[in-house]
């Protein structure tokens, strides 16, 4: 694919193919519930492609607002995730149809929700 390590950024950039992805592994310590949030960049010419999401069977998506340039982040929500105690896994994707560049991604992160 076209994505790489943008390290002026630490992002990931140039995700501009259907074959790029973004995967981690990682491990939960205790379930419960997690607001996954998204922080991202996307010049307004590339606005509106779709990003999806896909951990411990949940799937969100994503349709990419522009945040004016690739330089300019904003932080987004992207929903709920409830989590099991363990090992989990995490992918980040385009989704059918990609015009252009999808974004550039600096970070997904999983914020504990207190019930």
């Amino acid at each position: 694919g076209t994505l790489v390590y943008e390290p002026a950024h630490e992002n990931l950039g140039w995700w501009g193919s259907l074959d790029d992805r973004a995967a981690w592994s990682f491990e939960v310590g205790a379930p419960g519930t997690f607001e996954l949030l998204l922080d991202y960049a996307c010049d307004t010419s590339s606005a509106g492609n779709t990003l999806v999401v896909e951990c411990a069977g949940h799937s969100h998506s994503l349709l990419v607002k522009g945040t004016n340039s690739w330089d300019s982040y904003r932080t987004v929500s992207l929903g709920e995730l409830d989590l099991l105690a363990g090992r989990q896994s995490l992918t980040a994707r385009a989704a059918e149809p990609l015009r252009a560049f999808l974004l550039d991604l600096r970070a997904l992160r999983l914020r504990p929700i207190g019930r």
